[in-house]
């Protein structure tokens, strides 16, 4: 028995040396994900959005604006011009936690960097919180999923949008950008699970 535990733990030392292994040689190769970094330096209203009012202001909309910013890139593949097109809904959610006349904002944004060489396309999902007046910040979770073209055809980019924590509502304070280029394509779109069993 004793010959056999030995055994096994000469195993698993070999496989993780060996994993070790592959890990040191990859490193060595070229990296698969380049972390990058972007700052709007302007941006502008392209098309204002046009809004309905929903009884009671409980349910208001902003369809179809479009924006361009000009953005500052850690890395040159990304161009500097982004176009997006952007909807989004308001929901009046009442009180929420320390805050009262909470609102939730979905936003969906269909987004093109284009440059010389190529461009990026594909969109941003996001949730936006309107807090009560005199609370601090404007707290958003925004992803942007993108796909290469021309020159950056195979590559794809996953990117958040942040506005700093004490920000005004945008359009008024410029965001940031942080994400990373991948060596690939962006993973498949699953299958939706089976309905559960009664």
């Amino acid at each position: 028995m004793r010959t056999l535990r030995l055994s096994l733990a000469g195993t698993v030392i070999l496989m993780l040396l060996g994993g070790l292994g592959s890990l040191a040689a990859a490193q060595d190769d070229e990296l698969a994900a380049t972390h990058v970094i972007g700052k709007v330096t302007s941006e502008k209203v392209v098309t204002r959005p046009t809004y309905t009012v929903g009884e009671a202001y409980a349910h208001n909309t902003g369809y179809g604006a479009v924006y361009e910013e000009d953005i500052d890139w850690s890395d040159p593949r990304l161009p500097s011009l982004m176009r997006h097109a952007e909807n989004w809904d308001f929901y009046y959610a009442g009180d929420v936690g320390a805050f009262s006349n909470v609102g939730a904002l979905p936003v969906f944004s269909n987004v093109r960097l284009e440059g010389p060489d190529g461009a990026w396309t594909g969109m941003e999902y996001g949730l936006m919180e309107e807090l009560a007046e005199g609370a601090e910040g404007y707290p958003q979770t925004r992803l942007m999923f993108l796909s290469g073209e021309g020159a950056y055809e195979g590559l794809s980019a996953v990117l958040e949008r942040k506005y700093e924590k004490d920000a005004p509502p945008p359009p008024a304070d410029l965001p940031t950008f942080e994400g990373y280029i991948l060596e690939g394509g962006l993973p498949p779109t699953p299958e939706a699970p089976e309905p559960f069993a009664e």
